[in-house]
């Protein structure tokens, strides 16, 4: 479903100067007998072309539509331009901040994925490099079922730019350039996720797993909120979770949105959330080859406001930083990035609250890190404040540093 093209929309030479102003809704209260895929502009872009001066106004809701098939078919796919593209170059192309993006959904038995500007980015065989120039998601994201409580909703993986950017190839061989992209649009995402799913949030990309990423330039100033539950959140500014198969790089990017993550209580059998992870870059990174920040810059605050136990779920634990919550990979390395601002007392602050029961690491740069990290002319000016209890077992009770 899309706003100009409902389906697969082939691409050889030119798309340019495409607007929709029409707004899309789907509900209320059906059940849908598939995967729902909805772009502003177009659902699909599949093969390789030159995309510009592409533009959605139009307000995009899913209401109280619920969905309980498996696999692929249980899938929300929702996005201010784009639902899937697999090839192509794209410049100068802005979801308007009148293209909100809502899901106010029930019961989907897969996963959500939301994105600003497109929700999943692919790979075509024809095409090895997607670049992506100039464009921009200035809408407000919003997703908030409406189940009831002793529900659990699926696993969410959602980004204020793009939902997620995948290939399965273990290889350098697809590539995604982003220059000059921008996300100025707030993104709020509230809901019980089941113990065996997880909500990734970034500020740009909820989860990067592509053949390799390179952001040049790029910028996120609005703010990233989840009030959820589930078995690992990783919150973050840019990209919530990073499993990039062959390289990843930042060079001259900045976040200056507030970062912010509130757990709710819940009714789940399991502890409602075995960590989080949440840093103005990156909330956690489990992908083990080259990552590289050059030049980045956060000035946005990173805030955990804990759990609520009314219902006697806890915590497990947490990390939190500047720029990085966790890093279980190798390779990663910063040069010349900076967390806060000299002399500011908020900018680039870090406030941690909570008793989570296997600890707390927070630092200025990066919470904690398991493998190889190197930082080299990196400075922090931001604030560290931890106002819980800190961890009541574990190894990490209570560990603070300035940088890491």
């Amino acid at each position: 479903m899309g706003g100009c093209d409902g389906y697969n929309l082939t691409i050889n030479e030119l798309m340019d100067n495409v607007d929709n102003t029409g707004s899309i809704t789907v509900g209320d209260n059906i059940t849908l007998n598939g995967s729902l895929s909805i772009g502003g502009i177009a659902r699909n872009i599949t093969n390789y072309g030159e995309v510009k001066n592409c533009n959605n106004s139009g307000a995009i809701t899913v209401n109280k539509c619920s969905n309980v098939k498996t696999g692929n078919g249980g899938r929300l796919y929702m996005a201010g331009l784009f639902s899937n593209i697999y090839a192509g170059n794209y410049s100068n192309c802005t979801n308007e901040a009148t293209g909100t993006i809502t899901a106010k959904t029930g019961l989907w038995s897969t996963e959500y994925m939301i994105g600003g500007f497109v929700t999943y980015i692919g790979s075509n065989s024809n095409s090895d490099t997607i670049k992506i120039t100039d464009c921009e998601n200035k809408a407000a994201i919003l997703c908030d079922p409406y189940i009831d409580a002793s529900n659990t909703i699926l696993k969410g993986e959602i980004g204020g730019f793009c939902a997620e950017a995948y290939v399965d190839s273990n290889a350098d061989t697809y590539h995604v350039e982003f220059l000059r992209a921008k996300n100025s649009g707030n993104v709020t995402v509230k809901g019980q996720f089941t113990t065996s799913g997880y909500p990734y949030l970034g500020g740009f990309m909820g989860v990067a797993n592509y053949d390799s990423l390179f952001f040049t330039d790029c910028e996120v100033s609005g703010t990233t909120d989840m009030n959820a539950t589930g078995i690992s959140a990783c919150v973050s500014g840019f990209i919530g979770y990073d499993t990039t198969n062959w390289e990843l790089q930042f060079d001259g990017c900045t976040h200056s949105g507030v970062v912010k993550y509130s757990a709710l209580a819940s009714s789940a059998t399991a502890d409602d959330t075995e960590a989080v992870r949440m840093g103005g870059f990156c909330g956690y990174r489990g992908a083990t080859i080259t990552t590289h920040y050059k030049d980045c810059a956060n000035t946005g605050s990173v805030i955990l406001e804990g759990e609520q136990t009314a219902k006697g779920k806890t915590m497990h634990g947490y990390n939190i930083g500047g720029l990085f919550g966790r890093n279980a990979g190798n390779k990663l390395t910063f040069e010349n990035c900076t967390n806060g601002e000299l002399g500011s007392t908020t900018k680039g602050a870090i406030t941690a609250a909570g008793t989570p029961s296997s600890g707390i690491t927070l630092g200025g740069i990066m919470g904690l890190t398991s493998h190889h990290f190197t930082a080299t002319g990196c400075k922090n000016y931001g604030p560290i404040k931890q106002t819980g209890a800190g961890g009541s077992s574990g190894t990490y009770r209570s560990s603070i540093g300035g940088i890491l």
